[in-house]
């Protein structure tokens, strides 16, 4: 689906926004006894605002999760679905864990580790629009947010000539289809369920399954040790089933089986 001259593309995109050195190694992060992580607060139960406006849900514990095993302080950096890569391309963050799907685009301009989640993208409509697959939605105006997988996947699969507006962040994208400046945004099963029950007026309901990705923790393509302690961290998550703990807490359910490596992803 993604070509390998886009890929190029975004990463010379995001070349200019790298400032000179290079991202901070598994070296330097402990040295300093801390690593720097970027994470979103508007992608829930993934992430939200808590009660004391921090940063909580399943990435934020994943993220304490790491830092913990490591022995390292953990600074959080909110970021939002558009700034994930630039982020890391500039230096701004040592790992992002922000439900960023492992796609060859991305792969072109950093790098990820193994999964620590999989999710499927929905397509979120009111009741009353009889859609079934993308190649039905050429009349309705559809929403996704800039940066994230979503838009090259509506891009590529729907219809041409279909009305697609782009948002800055997922929460815009959300109130675009709660207010009706839209008829229909993808987003992830358990986000799209969220939004329907909190719009219980607009009668939304999922109408198909676009696609399931695997999201994996990103990390520059300079930090290769940094990547491999963290595929540590992940198999040992794994193993002992605290990565299992946080999901049930979170999503509910029992965590689905992960592939071994970046390389397994289908």
């Amino acid at each position: 689906m993604f070509k390998t001259i886009a890929a190029l593309g975004l990463a010379a995109a995001f070349a200019g926004l790298a400032t000179p050195g290079f991202a901070a190694d598994l070296d330097e992060v402990m040295a300093r006894n801390k690593i720097i992580i970027g994470v979103q607060n508007d992608v829930p139960p993934y992430s939200a605002i808590g009660d004391n406006n921090e940063p909580i849900g399943y990435d934020i514990d994943v993220a304490k999760l790491l830092a913990e095993r490591l022995g390292v302080e953990l600074e959080l950096v909110v970021l939002t679905g558009a700034n994930r890569v630039p982020y890391l391309l500039s230096n701004r963050v040592d790992a992002v864990v922000a439900t960023i799907g492992i796609t060859p685009e991305r792969r072109e301009a950093i790098d990820f580790t193994r999964p620590y989640l999989v999710f499927q993208t929905v397509m979120l409509a009111p009741e009353d629009i009889a859609v079934s697959s993308a190649d039905e939605i050429g009349a309705y105006r559809v929403g996704v947010t800039r940066g994230t997988m979503m838009d090259p996947l509506v891009t590529n699969a729907a219809p041409a000539g279909t009305n697609i507006m782009r948002f800055d962040d997922d929460a815009t994208s959300a109130v675009a289809l709660a207010t009706g400046q839209v008829d229909m945004v993808p987003t992830g099963e358990l986000i799209a369920r969220a939004i329907a029950e909190q719009n219980p007026d607009r009668n939304l309901e999922i109408k198909f399954v676009m696609a399931s990705t695997y999201a994996g923790i990103g990390v520059s393509k300079d930090s290769p040790a940094l990547r491999d302690r963290l595929n540590e961290v992940i198999a040992e998550t794994l193993e002992d089933g605290a990565l299992a703990k946080l999901y049930e807490t979170w999503l509910g359910g029992e965590l689905p089986e992960l592939p071994a490596s970046v390389d397994d992803v289908p």
